[in-house]
């Protein structure tokens, strides 16, 4: 392209194709990126060399509607940022499952406990998965002092029943659930990392919105 002294490029964005293209040229060439409803030819035979002709003629005349692409640095912290969300969902399917685990096996405790997978909650689980006889005095131990209805959690816990493949799923769920909380925190850290060349854009939203820096960033 440069050997025939061409400086613009326009293309749609079809699908992932066109980001290692893209990557490639914006550092030299203008790339000019749009959506494929806004360069979709009049039916007919079609061809990738006359679909190319009739992007450069649109491209020539000036009829394109053309996408916003961010610099690299935020694209890429865009990147991290929705593999994050993806591992946050991840997480909260898991979460569900292993709640399913509970309720199919007559553990009622995320009834009476705000968080079921909070401190108090992770320890009573752990007692009730090593035993098969549930010791009040034990889990009285476990819940933390300023932790209401503590007669309600051991109701909640009276009559339980965990069968082998329930105990194997929830065994798996809570390893699976500490590796992604694993994932996520490496993630945030290196969205936090990425994010200090432009700390000062994000310290402003922290103080408007009074939010976090993490909050601010994502």
């Amino acid at each position: 392209m440069q050997s025939h002294h061409c400086s613009d490029v326009c293309m749609e964005s079809t699908g992932k194709y066109w980001i290692p293209i893209f990557n490639i040229l914006e550092d030299e060439i203008n790339v000019h990126l749009t959506h494929p409803k806004y360069v979709k030819a009049i039916k007919g035979k079609k061809t990738d060399k006359k679909d190319s002709k009739w992007i450069c003629d649109l491209f020539k005349h000036d009829l394109i509607k053309f996408s916003f692409i961010p610099p690299k640095e935020i694209r890429e912290l865009r990147e991290i940022a929705r593999y994050r969300y993806k591992l946050v969902c991840m997480r909260s399917s898991e979460r569900n499952r292993y709640q399913n685990c509970m309720t199919v096996s007559n553990v009622g405790l995320a009834s009476v406990i705000s968080d079921p997978f909070g401190k108090t909650a992770s320890n009573i689980m752990k007692e009730v998965m090593k035993s098969n006889v549930i010791d009040d005095d034990k889990i009285l131990k476990l819940v933390h002092k300023n932790c209401k209805n503590k007669d309600k959690i051991l109701d909640s816990l009276h009559g339980y029943h965990i069968e082998s493949d329930q105990r194997f799923k929830m065994e798996k769920s809570l390893d699976h659930m500490e590796y992604l909380d694993q994932l996520i925190d490496s993630c945030e850290v290196e969205l936090i990392k990425r994010a200090y060349p432009f700390r000062r854009s994000f310290q402003h939203i922290t103080q408007i919105k009074g939010i976090s820096a993490l909050s601010a960033i994502l």
